[in-house]
């Protein structure tokens, strides 16, 4: 069992993160999990499952009983790449966390367990691109009840585009960073993008893993998968989407502040330890009631990544 498994992220700090990071070596979307914690930026409390063992089961129970409650936010990891058909990005009952691990090392992934936050409450999610040398990036947005994987993944066009500097902590108090925006949806665009949203979490509904087979088979229409998301989105009181489904607003400044400091805070972060991974992706979310949270970060690189697994 490699070193550090299971690994509770709320335990990672700059103190452990050499080691932290070490065992989690080839899985780089959860070593850039375990980087955004220890440079104390938000992220969802979770705990990183390599192999399950008594320890593991042991922990998520712990877990469990500390945020009081019996599901859990799934994620995956794929070993030395950055994408597969499979997803993850949904919530499980905890009692299934044992056979999805297992399942998911059958495939050379792993698993990590977090709190069981909601991907159909999400207020707004961002993906950043920096440029080669980190000084000015890209944020793409998507509204109300949509996910970071929307963008991630293009299942949905932006919403909203901006250009923003990226900030320097080290250097003097600056001012708070909004960015000047470059694009923003019309509203047939809009409407077009909630109808694939529906489409989208009704297949999810089917086979959360699995969406796109869901979508793309000709068996089931999409009317049907769109009332079908309908339907249990209202009968989950989870109406985000619903309530916004002819006109996206903007997102507020105070948010894009928040979201462009924290990216600075990171790229400052990573610098301080000589890790320049070039032009790189951050993903973020403000989800209910407005709580920010990091997802990842990805250098457009992969093979830069090796550098924060800290092994020289």
């Amino acid at each position: 069992m490699p070193p550090f498994d299971p690994l509770e992220l709320r335990r990672v700090s700059e103190r452990n993160l050499r080691e932290s990071v070490g065992s989690l070596n080839g899985y780089l979307k959860f070593a850039s999990m375990v980087w955004i914690r220890a440079l104390r930026q938000p992220i969802l409390d979770g705990v990183i499952v390599q192999r399950w063992s008594t320890a593991a089961g042991r922990t998520l129970k712990d877990f469990c009983d500390r945020h009081d409650c019996d599901e859990l936010l799934l994620r995956i990891d794929n070993l030395n790449t950055r994408w597969s058909q499979r997803r993850g990005g949904y919530v499980i009952p905890a009692s299934k966390a044992r056979a999805m691990t297992r399942e998911l090392n059958s495939e050379e992934r792993i698993a990590s367990f977090l709190e069981p936050v909601s991907p159909y409450r999400d207020q707004y999610s961002l993906a950043a691109i920096t440029d080669e040398t980190q000084e000015k990036m890209t944020v793409e947005i998507v509204g109300p009840g949509f996910d970071a994987s929307d963008l991630l993944r293009s299942d949905s066009l932006p919403h909203e585009r901006l250009e923003a500097l990226v900030p320097e902590p080290s250097r003097p108090a600056q001012k708070p960073a909004y960015g000047r925006r470059t694009y923003v949806i019309r509203s047939g665009d809009y409407e077009r993008a909630v109808e694939g949203r529906l489409v989208k979490i009704g297949a999810r509904l089917r086979n959360p893993a699995y969406p796109r087979m869901i979508i793309d088979s000709a068996d089931i229409p999409r009317t049907l998968l769109a009332k079908e998301a309908v339907d249990y989105l209202k009968r989950t009181n989870q109406t985000t989407l619903l309530n916004h489904l002819r006109a996206y607003e903007p997102i507020p400044k105070r948010f894009m502040a928040r979201f462009v400091a924290g990216v600075g805070n990171i790229i400052d972060g990573l610098r301080r330890y000589n890790v320049r991974l070039g032009p790189t992706s951050l993903s973020g979310t403000f989800t209910t009631r407005g709580r920010f949270i990091f997802w990842d970060f990805f250098p457009a690189d992969l093979a830069k990544g090796k550098e924060l697994y800290l092994s020289s």
